[in-house]
């Protein structure tokens, strides 16, 4: 059971988990034995070393516990438990993954069809079912740590303008302790030593605070410039985010490029189109026909779109996908196209083909 990761796949061969069993045995057996050795007693009886047999004898009672599919050495014996538990063994979808894996998840429909004498479509309704199995039935049981995340801006619409507000409200703001300010500045009372280390003090107090203040002005000034700069954004979606780097903004607000960038870094603000990190409104260009720049991010949603509204039994290529984005003004690559594709774990046109 030790061997069994939070997503309820074996994470060891059988060969390695009764090796290290027997190796634990070994050291046991020779610490008994130079216990006895001091003690004067007979040594215990020996245990036999574990064989293979016995570690699959085992792994198969492991297996036909719940969840179905824990247990499993890889995603195809995954399957075929989750198949075998719900009394599916003379099913299609059973014989397409015992069978025919390989074939199955490169989406080989019509092969696959010609091999068993069925329909294409056949096929592709065993493949929606298996589709619908567990792949990782370990997850459900671990542990999951749900990071709550508290925007540190808020950006809000008011009277058709968008504001822009730290979001710190329920932040004790900082100040220099009355009594301390006092004593340094009574010089009758309180002098030498003393007095000259709760100035010290009171001066890195001083520049805490006048840091933070500086950090809170700097995030308005960005988010302000941002909001400016990504106003469609806001207005019509992410098809319309505009290209921006961190030096842009450093420039436009008179800072350094680093100071915008860890201002910017694990911050996120709360709009009305969701809480996004800062990070977000920053993206690489490209080239589009009207001179104008693209957002990468715009195009990767412009990407999505297209995708999501194909024909099933017809999807774009990859160079189809260019030249629909060609027609709307975007220069772009096939291998960027194939790039971004795989960055939004979009499948290419052969693997999304549905008959």
């Amino acid at each position: 059971l030790g061997d069994i990761g939070e997503d309820g796949y074996l994470q060891a061969t059988l060969e390695q988990i009764v090796q290290g069993a027997n190796e634990a045995l070994d050291a046991a057996r020779q610490a008994r034995a130079d216990a006895g050795r001091e003690g004067g007693g007979e040594p215990s009886d020996e245990a036999r070393p574990f064989t293979l047999q016995e570690a699959e004898a085992l792994l198969e009672i492991i297996q036909r516990l719940d969840p179905p599919g824990i247990g499993a050495r890889d995603l195809r014996e995954c399957l075929l438990l989750q198949l075998r538990e719900s009394g599916q063994t003379d099913s299609l979808a059973y014989r397409l993954v015992h069978e025919a894996f390989d074939d199955l998840i490169a989406h080989r429909w019509s092969e696959l069809a010609k091999r068993y004498g069925l329909e294409a479509k056949a096929v592709q309704e065993a493949a929606d079912a298996l589709a619908k199995l567990d792949p990782k039935p370990g997850l459900r049981f671990s542990r999951s740590d749900d990071a709550y995340v508290i925007p540190d801006l808020v950006v809000d619409k008011i009277d058709g303008e968008y504001r822009v507000f730290l979001n710190d409200g329920g932040m004790p703001r900082l100040r220099l302790s009355r009594v301390y300010r006092e004593l340094a500045a009574d010089k009758k009372k309180f002098v030498g030593e003393n007095r000259e280390f709760v100035t010290q003090k009171l001066n890195s107090a001083t520049w805490l605070i006048q840091a933070i203040e500086q950090r809170r002005q700097t995030m308005l000034k960005v988010m302000h410039f941002i909001v400016d700069r990504q106003r469609d954004f806001f207005e019509k979606g992410v098809e319309h985010l505009k290209p921006l780097t961190l030096r842009e903004v450093a420039d436009v607000i008179n800072m350094h490029e680093s100071t915008v960038s860890r201002v910017t870094n694990q911050k996120y603000v709360q709009t009305p189109r969701g809480v996004l990190p800062l990070k977000f409104f920053f993206s690489s260009s490209l080239e589009t026909t009207t001179g104008e720049d693209a957002s990468a991010r715009a195009v990767k949603a412009q990407l999505q779109k297209l995708v999501s509204e194909e024909t099933p039994a017809d999807p774009l290529t990859d160079s189809q996908i260019v030249a629909a984005l060609k027609a709307r003004g975007i220069r772009i690559a096939r291998r960027t196209v194939a790039k971004y594709r795989d960055q939004l774990g979009i499948l290419p046109a052969r693997m999304r083909r549905r008959v």
